[in-house]
């Protein structure tokens, strides 16, 4: 094996393709592909370009394609197909393709704890509609129970009635204040209205 030490494929990797001498694209295409500089996949087209620009070495797509059949046979290159496009990558034995072993995931920002969301206003807005329905629902049996006279209460029938469909009125307030705070949180870093948070 020739030894080259300004590789930066790793050395089992090197001692896996042990190319010859005269093979001068078979490790500056591993090397493309593990290194992922332009992105975590590369086309043929890419490839030859990257060849060029950054290794000075100008071959055709015939070449390009028996390196990489190569490296496919010796397990170190993989293949997809993005539309009709075939897409080539390095393979990791640490991680799927496509996400390379040292990437790090970040959180997005709509990923948010259960504290953080029943800190929102918005759901406040949303419980006290819901506790409004329930208080409606409530006054509205209450009058439906005295109207058949099944109980007597200090509170007309009227009143009563009323009384429910003034929370019902209300929780339809509530719920609508809800979505309009919600919607402005998703869709905006704008902040709502002082009196609505």
């Amino acid at each position: 094996m020739v030894d080259r030490p300004d590789s930066e494929l790793p050395a089992e990797d090197l001692e896996t393709i042990d190319a010859d001498i005269e093979d001068t694209e078979i490790e500056p295409i591993a090397e493309i592909l593990y290194l992922r500089e332009d992105g975590p996949w590369y086309t043929k087209s890419e490839l030859e370009n990257k060849l060029l620009v950054d290794y000075n070495i100008e071959t055709s797509r015939p070449t390009i394609t028996d390196r990489l059949e190569d490296l496919m046979a010796m397990g170190l290159v993989d293949i997809d197909e993005a539309g009709d496009t075939h897409i080539f990558y390095y393979k990791f034995e640490e991680s799927e393709w496509p996400i390379p072993p040292d990437a790090t995931l970040e959180s997005a920002d709509t990923d948010i704890t259960v504290r953080e969301f029943i800190g929102k206003s918005y759901v406040w807005w949303s419980l006290s509609a819901i506790l409004a329905v329930l208080l409606g629902g409530l006054l509205m049996w209450a009058g439906s129970f005295q109207v058949a006279n099944s109980f007597n209460l200090p509170v007309t029938n009227t009143d009563l009635l009323a009384y429910g469909l003034l929370t019902f009125l209300l929780s339809y307030i509530l719920i609508g204040i809800s979505l309009v705070v919600g919607l402005l949180d998703f869709a905006t870093d704008a902040d709502p209205p002082d009196f609505l948070t």
